[in-house]
């Protein structure tokens, strides 16, 4: 399996395992420094966003733009470096035959190759993994928050999972389409690579794999939570589908 593939899996794990990790109810700066450098900042920021919209579902809405926006140059640069995987690896296939009896110059070789050109293989999950800490506080702040945990939008109770399942249908759908147009264009030095096949082929399962997770895991959780993951996958939707048309673009200029 490939890094990506086994980050997503560790990501899901970490989501059910940490969220139900806190035994404090209520909101405490002094309870411990997750909860002052997180939890309460998070809250009273969805306080203040209920206060200017009036909605505690649109204040979600507006949380994942600011950190979607917030993150959207890491995103970016990201990008940038699988553009540049791609592009390398015909040198890198070749540094593996070169140097398979070596694994220590092979390594080497691969560093001074990644260095050259500006490209960092550990950019994958980046943005994702920035967004955890939110993740996790997001679900304590809502069982902390009276307000927020009481709170309606739509037929939504925001404090309890949604009763109908439309929600968490959304959520995985939406985290379908992301990971779907993520994989959508094989890179075509994957067609002489069989490592490069192997990784497409994994994340070709992991497209089917995690909106499962997510749409357990969404049916499960608070309504608040699963808003936050059916907006911040939407938003990665739009995001990827930019990206895909910007590499089209400098393809086509590079063809000319």
């Amino acid at each position: 399996m490939s890094k990506k593939a086994r980050s997503l899996l560790a990501i899901g794990m970490m989501i059910l395992v940490l969220t139900g990790c806190s035994t404090n109810t209520k909101l405490d700066p002094e309870h411990s420094w997750w909860d002052r450098y997180f939890i309460v900042p998070l809250s009273d920021l969805l306080d203040l966003l209920h206060s200017l919209i009036g909605s505690y579902g649109l204040a979600i809405l507006a949380l994942t733009l600011i950190i979607r926006f917030a993150i959207l140059p890491i995103a970016w640069k990201q990008q940038k470096s699988m553009m540049g995987m791609q592009k390398i690896q015909p040198e890198l296939t070749q540094l593996r035959e070169k140097h398979k009896k070596d694994p220590q110059k092979m390594q080497q070789e691969m560093m001074r190759l990644y260095r050259e050109n500006n490209v960092n293989p550990a950019m994958g999950c980046l943005p994702l993994l920035l967004q955890m800490p939110v993740f996790f506080a997001l679900y304590q702040s809502i069982a902390k928050n009276p307000h927020l945990s009481g709170a309606d939008f739509l037929y939504l109770k925001l404090g309890a999972p949604d009763p109908y399942h439309i929600l968490p249908i959304l959520a995985a759908v939406a985290t379908f389409l992301q990971m779907h147009i993520s994989t959508q264009q094989a890179s075509p030095s994957a067609v002489d690579n069989p490592q490069a096949q192997m990784m497409q082929t994994q994340m070709k399962m992991m497209k089917w794999i995690f909106p499962v997770f997510t749409l357990i895991a969404t049916m499960n959780f608070a309504s608040a939570l699963g808003l936050y993951w059916f907006f911040s996958s939407s938003f990665s939707v739009v995001q990827t589908i930019w990206f895909n048309n910007y590499k089209k673009k400098l393809e086509l200029a590079d063809q000319k």
